[in-house]
């Protein structure tokens, strides 16, 4: 907002210009409010890793940003460094997890800051939304039957022909879609899941009557199921990027 200020109403416009900082009703925050919801006590607490956190987040969200514009796979920058990354939902979910694993204080702002709502929007069907606000405990995965439900997971990258995705719902349903290149069609199929908590926790899918057992882990920033035996394993990360 810009004020027409004449010199014998410079105290209302000193008044004025302090409130044109602020965010405007509906207003998506700035990078400039990329540190309104971290407390003194939190910047304190992170001591020298807290300014690196904090890139990595000012980052994940600009690249939110491009993701919801449909602007994926462009180059973004935070302008703060000049660091820079490619506009994925993977991109955002790794920034995020890194800011987190140098000050801590990243998770709850992450669940809670206006300005991080973009990235919300953009993991909220992934699993790396439940890693970053520590809902899914990626050490024993024992509640990833709770994180699985509403969530997209991926099979080999694009350009290879068993290129497919999988959607988990509630009750323990599934399904994959696939890409038919010989119709130049995408086929869905059902399939039923589960997750069995023992000496470690496992996700059973059956799919056209045939079961098959996965171990989940945590690989370079993204939750891997991790088939025993034949199968492909299924990720958070479609590499979208690649050729």
């Amino acid at each position: 907002m810009r004020f027409l200020v004449f010199a014998a109403l410079s105290a209302v416009a000193v008044a004025s210009t302090a409130c044109s900082a602020a965010v405007e009703p509906g207003a998506e925050p700035t990078i400039d409010e990329s540190e309104a919801d971290v407390t003194s006590g939190q910047r304190t607490s992170c001591g020298a890793s807290y300014t690196p956190a904090l890139r990595k987040y000012e980052l994940a969200v600009i690249a939110a940003k491009s993701v919801r514009a449909k602007k994926v796979c462009d180059a973004v920058k935070n302008p703060k460094d000049g660091q820079t990354v490619e506009a994925t939902d993977e991109a955002v979910g790794e920034l995020l997890q890194q800011a987190v694993a140098g000050c801590a204080a990243f998770r709850d702002v992450y669940k809670t800051s206006p300005y991080a709502a973009p990235a919300r929007e953009v993991l909220a069907d992934s699993v790396l939304g439940d890693v970053v606000s520590g809902a899914l405990d990626t050490k024993g995965f024992t509640n990833l039957d709770k994180s699985l439900p509403g969530k997209t997971m991926f099979g080999p990258k694009p350009g290879v022909a068993n290129l497919f995705e999988v959607t988990f719902a509630a009750g323990g349903k599934a399904t994959f879609r696939s890409f038919d290149f010989e119709t130049g069609a995408f086929v869905s199929t059902n399939a039923t899941w589960t997750v069995r908590d023992a000496a470690k926790t496992e996700v059973l899918i059956t799919r056209g009557g045939v079961v098959t057992v996965y171990t989940p882990t945590l690989e370079s920033g993204h939750v891997v199921l991790v088939p025993a035996g034949e199968g492909h394993r299924i990720s958070t990360s479609s590499d979208p990027c690649s050729a």
